[in-house]
């Protein structure tokens, strides 16, 4: 059985998650920073409902304090405005 082409990106969230739970990463302004870049990564590569789709991005982006999630809401939203993704249903980003 084929990994599907997402594994690796959803594994690398995965294991983030398992490392960075234990820490306050909201407390560390530099460590937030490069969270932050690392969950952009992928809305450059993927369409946004495949993103939103990895089941470990959610969880790594709870991390991130409620601001830094609201910036990456943004991010997100601009990400579906420049590549004029279409969001059928809502299900396929839950």
């Amino acid at each position: 059985m084929t990994a599907p082409s997402n594994y690796g990106a959803n594994e690398c969230f995965a294991r983030s998650t398992q490392a960075l739970a234990s820490r306050d990463v909201a407390a560390d302004a530099r460590a937030e920073k490069q969270l932050v870049a690392l969950l952009t990564i992928p809305l450059d590569s993927y369409d946004v409902v495949t993103v939103l789709g990895l089941g470990r991005y959610p969880a790594l982006m709870g991390l991130l304090q409620l601001s830094m999630r609201k910036e990456m809401a943004v991010k997100i939203v601009q990400s579906i405005l420049i590549n004029d993704t279409k969001v059928w249903a809502c299900t396929a980003v839950e």
